[in-house]
């Protein structure tokens, strides 16, 4: 879990009128949480339809969701409204799926082959050796570490893509596994 609202921009609804940090009531909303008692109030000056309020108020989410939207780990976002003065955030986040070393550290990898975090020490998921940066060769690794059975991902002990057609794995006892290609990944 994390906390996103260091993350998420304040100033998007703020330059929006929309957020008033002095006004009691409904919070911004992010997976279920509150968001650093910010809240969000009718918007100022304008008369008429509640559709109309809705409709500007959109409008000025969309700058909101194109922050989230723009951070790695964040694989979705939906942002809303619940009327009459509530914002909700909804993120997915992206899964760790394999991780790659790199610059003294390991990149995370997800299952469509982005990487979105980098760290220095590995976690407790398998670990790939590849050169790559070519998104569809991370993905098919990806698919490929998904599609193996539990008790074969435990005793993977290195595991190597050169090329999408290129990818092995060792495992415990000194065997390789020649896999080829994502394409078959059905076991």
């Amino acid at each position: 879990w994390r906390d996103w609202s260091s993350d998420v921009c304040s100033s998007d609804l703020d330059g929006a009128g929309i957020v008033d940090e002095n006004v009691d009531g409904p919070g911004l909303h992010l997976g279920g949480k509150g968001l650093k008692r910010r809240t969000v109030r009718k918007i100022d000056g304008m008369a008429g339809e509640a559709a109309a309020k809705r409709a500007d108020l959109r409008a000025h989410l969309a700058p909101v969701r194109g922050r989230v939207a723009a951070l790695p780990e964040v694989r979705d976002v939906t942002v809303g409204t619940q009327f009459p003065e509530t914002v909700v955030i909804n993120v997915t986040e992206r899964a760790v799926v394999y991780q790659r070393a790199r610059d003294g550290g390991v990149d995370w990898v997800d299952s469509d082959g982005i990487v979105f975090r980098h760290t220095d020490d590995p976690t407790g998921v398998i670990q790939v050796e590849t050169d790559t940066d070519e998104q569809r060769l991370l993905a098919d690794v990806a698919t490929v570490v998904l599609a193996l059975p539990d008790d074969v991902s435990a005793k993977v002990r290195s595991f190597q893509a050169d090329a999408v057609d290129q990818i092995e794995f060792h495992i415990s006892g000194g065997r390789t596994v020649v896999w080829g290609s994502a394409d078959e990944s059905e076991l």
